[in-house]
């Protein structure tokens, strides 16, 4: 990996020094991003089912934006839909009225949702449905088996940013989580 990093980081290099060159840098954009995490060395876990696998090592990704005449915000968070809301942002292309992404320039989402079905097939009648919603502070894992939905983790990413002591059963953090089940059913 620090290899492929290593090479990605001489490419980029050549492409600004060719693009400062010729004189064509202040006229582009460039977005680098990555399609999701890969446990870091740090890593506090063994590698887990698929469906569990929405720590931060697993989800957390770069963000790059060069050129951009805004900084992008520290406020809020991106998902998928953000990324290209950011790069349409940075291009000054206002997005259909149907897109729900939030640029990185005007401060992303107050908290991100992963989903998945696990390997295999997405069939939603069969499969558990897994569901990871993410703040700056908090982060709830929940699987919905059926109809039933059942929060098996919680983390306060302020004290345990390596997510590794699960709150869920402290009564203390029964209105944290009620808000994030909440954002997650508004989504």
């Amino acid at each position: 990996y620090d290899t492929a990093i290593m090479y990605v980081d001489d490419l980029l290099g050549r492409l600004f020094d060719t693009l400062e060159k010729t004189g064509q840098m202040e006229d582009t954009r460039i977005l680098v991003t990555g399609d999701h995490g890969l446990y870091y060395a740090e890593s506090p876990r063994q590698k887990t089912q698929i469906g569990y696998r929405t720590h931060y090592e697993d989800i957390e990704v770069p963000l790059l934006l060069a050129n951009s005449d805004r900084p992008l915000s520290d406020d809020g968070m991106v998902d998928s839909m953000g990324v290209m809301a950011t790069f349409l942002d940075a291009l000054n292309v206002p997005p259909h009225s149907s897109f729900k992404g939030i640029s990185a320039l005007r401060g992303g989402r107050p908290g991100v949702i992963s989903e998945n079905c696990g390997h295999g097939d997405a069939d939603l009648t069969l499969r558990n449905i897994f569901f990871t919603v993410t703040t700056p502070s908090h982060k709830l894992m929940a699987v919905l088996r059926g109809l039933d939905l059942q929060v098996e983790n919680f983390y306060d990413r302020r004290t345990d940013p390596r997510e590794i002591h699960n709150k869920v059963a402290d009564p203390e953090q029964r209105a944290v989580i009620d808000e994030m089940l909440g954002l997650l059913r508004s989504e």
